[in-house]
């Protein structure tokens, strides 16, 4: 029976051989869990500011196109008034 090499064991080999070789030859956890657990927490929070502000930018633009409607229609108005 042949085992499948993964796309993340080719990438991890290309990034740094010694990382394969501890991690898919040897079955070694990585020795830095606490910094990975800690950069997981760090990019979740990243993301969720990133959706809020995403979210911000759209209520943005939005709000300007209600403003402008309204100061065309103000215009208008006054011009027909």
């Amino acid at each position: 029976m042949t085992e499948l090499i993964s796309a993340h064991e080719i990438a991890s080999f290309a990034y740094c051989p010694e990382q394969w070789r501890l991690q898919e030859g040897l079955r070694l956890p990585p020795a830095n869990r606490r910094e990975m657990q800690a950069g997981t927490r760090y990019h979740k929070r990243k993301a969720a500011v990133e959706a809020v502000a995403g979210s911000s930018i759209g209520l943005g633009w939005v709000l300007a196109g209600c403003a402008l409607l309204l100061a065309a229609l103000v215009l208008l108005w006054t011009l027909w008034r």
